[in-house]
């Protein structure tokens, strides 16, 4: 029997896509349908699923619980579902009918997002339901989400461990990347010379890598590799909220190397740019998902999980004349592809 996949998408942590990509690829004989929720984004969400093969999507144009259904005001407050300030909104019918056409005969629901997770936790009681955590969700998601018995699907063991500590079901699942989402960026916004390294700094939340550590390693590095004949010109590419950054900067106008520290937004989405890239930089305790992207990428890896920047210059040394593998058009491996039909099979 065909198994029939209800993907519940909102506003998705930006891992999600080619997550979906993969696990879509990965699943081939399951019927994989979506709903969004939301207008905003809608239509990039459309191509999207487009491109990775969901042609039954739903649109609606609602906003947070009234597209699903509600909950009686009777109901709010016991047990360990606190009050919230949307519940008891009587639910639009037109939206219900739309609903009800896609739902009814769902084997599971996976939801891409905590609020998600929580509007199927309230309106769709009766098929299973697991969702992808990126984060701890709030207090009230929380008790939603418990009384559901909703499966969270965890890419590091720190989240799974932290949720199931909070009574929530939680379990890992590995990382999946889908290639197809690998694009190469314009190498002339970056002024890019033939003996750049472009060394992309990244963590699950690129936002909360150590850019002044990374400059120190990459500096050090940068050093020992001068003695050598026709070095390459190192230069870490970061995101432009990416901590200590100042720090980092007035470093590299020290050593008159501005050069060094390439600043661009689309590392919030690293897959648009690691095809361009030369080496990935690890850094953080929770790297599962960069990593599958930078193994996507054929890019040499290296963890820095310590934060040593002397130990992460030592151990870069050896990457930087590895040289990039062939982009890799395989899909996910038959292991990682059955660790989440697992999961979703035993919620």
């Amino acid at each position: 029997m065909t198994a029939r996949l209800l993907h519940l998408i909102d506003a998705v942590h930006p891992a999600a896509p080619p997550t979906l990509a993969a696990l879509i690829a990965a699943w081939p004989e399951a019927e994989h349908r979506a709903l969004v929720r939301g207008i905003r984004g809608s239509a990039a969400l459309a191509e999207q699923l487009q491109a990775v093969g969901l042609p039954h999507a739903r649109w609606t144009s609602l906003s947070a619980l009234r597209r699903f259904g509600w909950v009686p005001r009777s109901r709010v407050g016991r047990g360990d579902v606190p009050a919230h300030p949307h519940a008891g909104v009587a639910p639009d019918h037109r939206t219900s009918a739309v609903a009800t056409d896609v739902l009814p005969d769902a084997d599971h629901i996976l939801a891409w997002s905590a609020r998600s997770a929580a509007a199927a936790a309230i309106a769709l009681p009766r098929a299973p339901l697991s969702w992808i955590a990126f984060e701890s969700p709030g207090k009230w998601t929380a008790a939603l989400l418990r009384r559901r018995g909703a499966n969270a699907l965890c890419f590091n063991d720190q989240l799974r461990e932290q949720l199931s500590a909070s009574g929530l079901k939680a379990q890992r699942v590995p990382a999946l990347f889908d290639a197809r989402w690998l694009s190469t960026a314009d190498p002339g916004r970056w002024q890019r010379q033939a003996d750049d390294r472009i060394i992309a700094l990244l963590a699950d939340d690129t936002r909360r890598c150590d850019v002044l550590a990374a400059v120190l390693a990459v500096s050090l590095l940068q050093e020992s590799l001068n003695d050598q004949p026709d070095p390459p010109r190192l230069r870490l590419l970061v995101h432009p909220e990416a901590v200590h950054q100042a720090r980092a900067r007035r470093l590299i106008d020290e050593a008159e190397a501005p050069a060094r520290l390439l600043v661009d937004p689309r590392m919030s989405r690293p897959w648009q740019l690691l095809a361009s890239c030369d080496l990935a930089l690890l850094w953080g305790e929770r790297s599962e998902l960069t990593a599958a992207w930078a193994r996507a990428a054929g890019l040499p890896v290296l963890a820095a999980g310590d934060g040593d920047y002397r130990r992460a210059a030592e151990n870069l040394r050896p990457l930087v004349n590895m040289g990039k593998t062939p982009l890799s058009q395989l899909p996910p491996t038959s292991a990682d592809s059955a660790a989440w039909r697992d999961a979703l099979a035993g919620t």
